[in-house]
């Protein structure tokens, strides 16, 4: 009987086995007194030992699986991408799988003509990778680590199918698969939502809004001094340092018309006030559409093109007839850059950080806590809401005039709050936003640092290099995105066409 043969007869055996034992474990179990501990035939045990067998019996069938594609020998001389090989050697390489190590035995060709890379039948029909992990093992690592620290990934992996595997292996293959995040968002086409059948479901449809929007978050990195293990730092010294990630994002929505003194209620006085204005406010609200998430650690800027380019493709596939709405934050310099890359946008200041100047400056004169601040702020962001800005600077200058008794730190919080209105008075036209139904909240952005970097890369005991930091935030935009299946599916294709020379 041939060896792949043997293996499949073996999986006979294996499975009469486990049926005896589970057999042999309920009969235990169902002559034990009910109430009694019946610990090792419980169902618990009966699962684990199912699982376990059904690993081993899995290795088997991958074993015999392999067996039966064969050594991949096809003669001593034969002909690949029009070069002469001939076959020197048979070897025998490992490869991990999920149920365990699998010897795979091939034989290798080497071309006649230097320079050449060996030509291995089996590891191109078995489409094999280069490293020692199955595609599938890898899948499940990456997955894994995306989610949770490296050593948790692991560890959990062992758990699940009792085959270790060491933090350097994680550490290694996150920037190996996010080498092919660029390309594989060159490959993406736009989404837009089913057509509507009703008319008035069409008028809707017709009068989406494009939204980019950017914003930043720290990523804790190691410099590469400390690597040096220094058992002590002199004062002043620090092991890490903060480094910016730019967040960046696109997405669809419908416009929602608001009143501005119910915007300004719900951010001030929140459930407290308007409760039927709030209500219909509510509504009206429309839910965002396909979020495409970008982000980076070393080449920040390069962001806004790469959202750029989404944001062109969806235009072009809808004839150019979204408008587009950009939210910031107030960084001068990512103004600068955002306006020049989307001219066409509509540049909105988001309105917490305005709310978040007025209750400073409010604080400032009537003091923390204070029923008047409170009132102050409302009556100032209502104004601001309708379109008046100017008579907030103004107000605001007349009582900083006025209060001559101010202590300096309170005079430079009021200072600020003006200078702030002033430098960002042309993203502030809140009533034509209002009434267009625009968005006038970085929200969405915000919460994608708080999902996409935070979550992940701030965990306790966090330590990221560049590289391995800049591989994680682009891995976690694509599987943010919706697109992790797609994104396996297409660097296994590239891989195939790497390693084995053949059409993708």
């Amino acid at each position: 009987m041939t060896q792949q043969f043997q293996s499949f007869a073996q999986v006979h055996d294996m499975l009469d086995d486990l049926v005896t034992n589970v057999k042999f474990m309920a009969s235990q179990a169902r002559l034990a007194q009910p109430g009694s501990s019946t610990i090792g035939n419980d169902a618990g045990a009966a699962e684990r030992t199912i699982h376990s067998q059904l690993l081993s019996i899995g290795q088997v069938l991958f074993a015999g699986f392999a067996n039966e594609v064969g050594n991949g020998d096809e003669g001593f001389r034969i002909t690949h991408n029009s070069e002469t090989y001939k076959r020197r050697i048979q070897r025998t390489r490992t490869l991990l799988t999920v149920f365990g190590e699998v010897p795979i035995t091939r034989c290798t060709y080497y071309a006649e003509r230097p320079g050449r890379a060996p030509y291995v039948p089996t590891d191109a029909r078995l489409n094999l990778p280069d490293r020692q992990h199955s595609y599938f093992v890898q899948q499940l690592l990456s997955r894994l680590t995306l989610k949770d620290t490296h050593r948790e990934a692991v560890d959990f992996f062992e758990e699940l199918f009792g085959r270790k595997v060491s933090t350097m292996t994680t550490d290694h293959l996150m920037p190996e698969i996010a080498a092919d995040t660029v390309a594989f968002n060159e490959t993406l086409t736009p989404k837009l939502p089913e057509p509507s059948n009703t008319d008035k479901a069409k008028a809707e449809d017709a009068s989406l809004l494009q939204v980019i929007s950017f914003d930043g978050k720290g990523v804790p990195i190691i410099k590469e001094q400390s690597a040096q293990q220094t058992p002590r730092l002199t004062k002043g010294k620090k092991r890490q340092q903060t480094k910016e990630a730019l967040v960046g994002l696109e997405y669809l929505t419908k416009p929602n018309v608001r009143e501005a003194h119910v915007v300004a209620r719900n951010l001030v006085l929140g459930d407290t006030g308007a409760a039927a204005e709030d209500s219909e406010c509510k509504s009206k609200r429309r839910g965002t559409f396909y979020i495409h998430y970008e982000s980076s650690l070393t080449d920040k800027y390069s962001v806004l093109d790469t959202v750029g380019e989404r944001v062109d493709a969806r235009q072009e596939a809808v004839g150019g007839e979204l408008d587009q709405v950009c939210l910031v934050d107030g960084a001068e310099r990512l103004i600068s850059r955002a306006k020049a890359r989307f001219p066409e946008a509509t540049v909105v200041l988001d309105i917490i950080h305005v709310t978040e100047y007025l209750w400073k400056a409010a604080h400032a004169l009537h003091g923390e806590g204070s029923p008047k601040a409170k009132a102050m702020v409302l009556a100032h962001l209502e104004r601001i809401l309708e379109g008046s800005v100017g008579r907030v600077i103004g107000g605001l200058r007349q009582r900083l005039a006025a209060q001559r008794t101010l202590s300096a730190r309170r005079r430079e919080a009021i200072e600020r709050a003006i200078s702030y209105f002033v430098n960002h008075r042309q993203y502030m036209e809140y009533g034509k936003y209002l009434a267009a139904g625009y968005p006038i909240g970085t929200g969405v952005v915000e919460s994608a640092c708080g999902h996409l970097v935070k979550q992940r890369m701030s965990k306790a005991g966090a330590r990221w290099s560049l590289s391995g930091a800049e591989a994680m935030l682009r891995l976690r935009a694509i599987y943010a995105s919706g697109n992790w299946k797609a994104f396996l599916e297409f660097r296994e294709k590239r891989e195939h066409c790497r390693l084995h020379q053949t059409a993708a």
